[in-house]
C-alpha cells in the first residue's frame, strides 16, 4: 500500500484525476496523511486542515451529517454540505476523499473556510 500511497501524492502533486481512488483503499492514517499532502501543497495550514477534517467527520469518508427532515445534506471526509447545488459534485463524489480534500483545499484558498462549521471552533 505505500508503493499506491506514494504514487497517489505523486498525482496529487502533479494536479492529476485521482478522483478513481475510492475511500476503502485508505485507512485513516493513509488519509492523515494524504490531508498533510495536500494542505502542504496550497499551502494552507497543516494543522487546521486536520483538526477541522477530525473534526467534520472524525475521519469517516463514507459520513453524512447535517439532517434536514431526515435526509443528510453533507457527505464524506469533509462534510461537503449540500455537494451538487454548491460544490459541482455527485454526493458519490464528495465522498471520495482526494476529491473532497482537493475540494475543501481549494475553497480555502478561496478564502471559503468559514463554509465549515468545524473551522470557526479552530479559526485563530
Amino acid at each position: 500500500m505505500l508503493t499506491s500511497l506514494l504514487g497517489i501524492l505523486m498525482l496529487i502533486g502533479q494536479r492529476l484525476d485521482t478522483s478513481v481512488v475510492h475511500s476503502s483503499d485508505f485507512s485513516k492514517d493513509e488519509l492523515k496523511t494524504l490531508a498533510v499532502g495536500i494542505a502542504h501543497s496550497n499551502e494552507l495550514d497543516v494543522s487546521q486542515f486536520l483538526k477541522v477534517i477530525e473534526c467534520e467527520s472524525g475521519w469517516n469518508p463514507k459520513a453524512k451529517g447535517d439532517f434536514v427532515n431526515g435526509k443528510p445534506t453533507s457527505f464524506g471526509l469533509v462534510q461537503l454540505r449540500f455537494p451538487e447545488r454548491d460544490w459541482g459534485l455527485t454526493k458519490e463524489e464528495a465522498m471520495q476523499p482526494l476529491t473532497a480534500m482537493e475540494t475543501m483545499a481549494k475553497a480555502w484558498k478561496n478564502g471559503k473556510q468559514k463554509r465549515w462549521t468545524c473551522y470557526n471552533l479552530y479559526d485563530r
